[in-house]
């Protein structure tokens, strides 16, 4: 495989069709795609390595031996936040082809299907839930699982929710920890269902969760291997790893910003490769490294760039705003009866009882447990006050003195906060008490965590330094909306009051955290502030919104006042989702280039499309 990807002398100095900046989940899906049609020449230009037949990205476990690895993980830091007592926190980015596809967790969802039609009401024509779930479907191959199950937890979906023939495959887990159905059970009596499918756009309730995993070879499904390694052998594909981009080289035409080139590190040499048509910056997972690309290109804040001697070629002002993160507060870690069969990662790191239990099961490989045990609840099911909050944000809003774009999205948000049927924060049942460790790991525990949906709190990434290598200012200023406090406080009293519900209850020896001295929403809120991290689902930071609303980029990918600069990754998502956005980046990105679409010729030209709504244009334009 090593020999399949680009040399510096395939790319420096050379000109391409498409260049494509960034190697992650997105970027590995648009070269590929776009390299399909044999008349267009693709370069991408990956930082990070390779990582071929590495265990640890191929492992479906082995993510707890690549966050914060510096291998694998860029590990970014925080500026210190407020709402975390002053405190940076970690900002784990996948560092490699595949980006964060290669180190995540394996968490497959879709966000509901009101989330995406706010998208499209922002000024977005052709967003909605209907177009997004065709492109999602296309990703998919899903695997179904063995009809004969016996699990309690049970593997629940619907076949026309899913697709059957995409490069990823996705799958149920074999394996429960034992305690995952009677959670459930204790959710549905405080008014969580389980439902019978959640990747249809209705994902208030609880179920079984599928991740990226190909259930024949046990391995990680990701955009490197789904996507890019089949198409190495393409000629007019060249795939360089180990190249840090620096920026784009522009040119202005009839008041156009163009980029004609992209320039880049490799070796400890500085090089250029150069774009016939378009350069795509894919650079995003998490919305890190795009605005950073753009800043230091001269396409941002005229007021951030000038004082830091960078030249200005577009003032765009809201390159590196509106940024929205999920973070995760670790919950409840809770000791559980050991009388019970019940399994938990912990336990798993004795070699000795992990090689008895798949004897005893008889399995031919290793006992595995996976992250699938989610809940998403309206805070009209998970808290005593839910009018009370929504009266008091929809309050603090009609007073404030809002930008257009935002003040657009804060009215889209509380649309979905008011409405019963949207959830608004999630619960994470997890076998594990990552990264706190129990007192007694042999022993059976559980952690259930929580994430609030859609914080109204807006944070910022933004250049620094011209220093390329420096690292952007990353301030998602954490909790400075007290809204998104009150719902992680209350999505704590949930999470005990179910577990203090049977048939949950008889599971329990003790909540170990936060434990008996933790009860008022004072005390709950400081364990939060100090239990709480990223948990890398970062949006906004190039916003898709119209250009008088604060937008970056149009529906087309487009960014506002260039000619043939598109950003297609996660930055461009306006209103944050519920979920964990890993597919919801692969639905993205093959909505940025659909092989279905037939490129458009004029005067022997090859125009590009993005959406179908966008190939319409060009074909109105040139035909």
């Amino acid at each position: 495989m090593e020999q399949k990807l680009a040399g510096i002398a395939d790319i420096s100095g050379k000109e391409f069709d498409f260049v494509v900046a960034g190697g992650g989940t997105a970027g590995c899906v648009v070269a590929a795609r776009l390299s399909e049609n044999p008349n267009i020449s693709v370069a991408l230009l990956e930082a990070g390595p390779a990582h071929f037949d590495d265990p640890l990205v191929s492992g479906y476990v082995g993510w707890t031996g690549t966050v914060t690895n510096p291998e694998y993980d860029w590990n970014y830091l925080t500026t210190p936040q407020r709402g975390f007592k002053g405190e940076p926190t970690i900002f784990p980015r996948g560092r490699g082809l595949g980006g964060s596809s290669q180190i995540n967790w394996l968490i497959w969802q879709l966000p509901q299907r009101e989330e995406m039609d706010a998208v499209g009401k922002l000024g977005n024509e052709g967003w909605n839930w209907e177009t997004f779930h065709k492109y999602a479907k296309k990703v998919q191959r899903f695997c179904p699982p063995d009809p004969n199950e016996r699990n309690e937890f049970k593997n629940l979906y619907k076949s026309d929710a899913v697709g059957h023939d995409g490069p990823i495959s996705i799958s149920f887990g074999r394996d429960s920890c034992g305690a995952d159905a009677a959670w459930q059970r204790a959710l549905a009596v405080n008014g969580v269902d389980t439902i019978s499918t959640a990747l249809d756009g209705d994902i208030a309730g609880t179920w079984k969760g599928v991740a990226n995993v190909d259930p024949v070879s046990r391995s990680r499904a990701y955009s490197a291997n789904g996507y890019l390694y089949p198409a190495l052998d393409r000629p007019n594909l060249k795939v360089l790893v180990d190249a840090y981009v620096y920026k784009l080289i522009t040119s202005e035409h009839a008041d156009e910003v163009v980029a004609t080139a992209v320039e880049f590190e490799h070796g400890g040499q500085v090089h250029k490769v150069f774009a016939r048509k378009e350069v795509i910056v894919s650079a995003g997972h998490v919305a890190v490294k795009s605005p950073h690309i753009l800043e230091l290109s001269g396409v941002g804040d005229r007021k951030i760039l000038e004082p830091l001697g960078i030249p200005v070629q577009l003032d765009l002002p809201s390159v590196g705003t509106n940024v929205q993160e999920h973070v995760t507060m670790i919950g409840s870690r809770i000791k559980m009866v050991e009388d019970r069969g019940l399994i938990t990662f912990g336990m798993l790191d004795d070699r000795e009882f992990a090689e008895k239990l798949r004897v005893t099961l008889g399995l031919k490989d290793s006992f595995n447990l996976a992250q699938d045990g989610f809940s998403f609840v309206p805070i009209q099911i998970g808290s005593e006050r839910a009018e009370q909050l929504v009266q008091k944000q929809r309050a603090k809003f009609a007073k404030g003195d809002y930008s257009p774009g935002l003040k657009a999205s804060y009215e889209k948000q509380l649309e979905l906060l008011a409405n019963p049927k949207v959830p608004d924060f999630e619960i994470f049942f997890f076998p594990s008490t990552f990264p706190i460790p129990p007192p007694e790991p042999s022993k059976p525990h559980v952690g259930i965590y929580s994430l609030v949906s859609r914080p109204f709190t807006r944070g910022t990434i933004h250049v620094q330094s011209a220093d390329p290598k420096a690292w952007p200012a990353i301030d998602p200023h954490y909790f400075e909306e007290d809204i998104d406090m009150d719902i992680m406080v209350d999505a704590m009293k949930f999470i005990r009051k179910v577990t203090r519900t049977e048939p949950f209850k008889s599971l329990v020896v003790e909540e170990q955290l936060p434990g008996p001295n933790v009860n008022t929403d004072e005390e709950i809120s400081a364990y939060v502030r100090k239990n709480t991290c990223s948990s890398f689902h970062t949006t906004g930071s190039m916003s898709m919104m119209p250009r008088d609303k604060g937008g970056v980029v149009d529906p087309r990918f487009r960014v506002y006042g260039t000619k043939n600069i598109r950003v297609v990754d996660l930055s461009i998502l306006p209103i944050h989702t519920a979920v964990h956005p890993q597919a919801t980046v692969y639905a993205i990105a093959e909505m940025g280039k659909s092989s279905n679409l037939r490129p458009v010729r004029n005067s022997g030209r090859l125009l590009s499309c993005a959406l179908p709504t966008a190939c319409d244009v060009i074909k109105r334009d040139y035909q």
